[in-house]
């Protein structure tokens, strides 16, 4: 692009950047200019608390305020959990393929047009509020449009949390597979606390270990990473394995060490705990 043509294309980009400004000012001074005898009444105030009834001469804001509170409020209701939920499932949950369907999926919904999420909902999602709910009359109401506003939103909140997901360093979401506990013994000051247990985490599954007070449900949890090691007069019996990438793998054994063990096995306390 030589000089000639980026000078006429800064000319034309400018025109049309200030000709948008005069516009929008032009709207600003022409709302201004009608509304000032209602401003300069002391009126102004009343709009937001009148209701809209046109038929007595009140033509209040109120409604209007009030309806587009509790929209917006039920619509993060529904899409929040909904968009963090398939972020999570995108970022490993689910399988790759779904999650890269997924992912063209999303990024196609925000290119559709807001005018093609209104006619959908005005003649599928609402015919089906009003077929579930007797009370929402015609179907009109703002459960509808609050779970309309959450389809919209969706695509965006979606992308937006994917990208912070994206950013953290792969390492550390890098979590094990699954963990085996073998012939597993325990003891403190040569007294057992818990001997020959055999236990089988198996993966993409939560496992809730339970029980009474001071029976060694923290000191288990301690072993699967290594924390006891700094307890004196403690000592440990048997295997405990770590599967990574399909790959079984002791964890004291030298092939892992203590870092990168705890990025995979990470612990939460009652209280903060300093790791050692």
């Amino acid at each position: 692009m030589n000089r000639v043509t980026q000078k006429a294309a800064r000319i034309i980009f400018f025109t049309s950047a200030a000709a948008s400004a005069l516009a929008a000012a032009l709207v600003f001074g022409f709302l201004f200019m009608f509304g000032f005898p209602l401003i300069g009444g002391g009126e102004f105030l009343s709009l937001l608390t009148r209701p809209w009834a046109p038929g007595q001469g009140m033509y209040g804001f109120l409604p209007m305020i009030t309806g587009t509170a509790a929209i917006s409020f039920l619509s993060i209701v529904f899409a929040f959990p909904l968009s963090l939920g398939t972020v999570c499932f995108m970022g490993g949950l689910g399988p790759e393929w779904m999650s890269r369907f997924l992912d063209g999926f999303v990024r196609f919904m925000t290119g559709i047009p807001t005018v093609i999420y209104g006619f959908l909902g005005v003649f599928l999602l609402v015919p089906v509020v009003r077929n579930l709910f007797v009370s929402a009359g015609s179907g009109m109401c703002i459960l509808s449009a609050s779970l309309m506003l959450s389809l919209l939103v969706c695509p965006t909140m979606i992308i937006f949390f994917k990208e912070g997901v994206d950013s953290v360093d792969f390492r550390y979401s890098q979590a094990a597979d699954a963990l085996d506990v073998e012939n597993l013994t325990f003891s403190y000051h040569k007294q057992p606390v818990f001997e020959n247990i055999t236990l089988d985490f198996e993966a993409h599954a939560i496992t809730a270990i339970t029980g009474p007070s001071g029976r060694g449900k923290s000191t288990f949890l301690s072993i699967l990473n290594r924390l006891w090691e700094s307890q004196p007069f403690a000592t440990m019996q048997g295997k405990v394995w770590i599967r990574l990438d399909g790959q079984w793998t002791d964890i004291y054994g030298k092939a892992l060490g203590k870092p990168d063990l705890r990025r995979k096995v990470g612990m939460v306390f009652q209280t903060p705990n300093p790791l050692p």
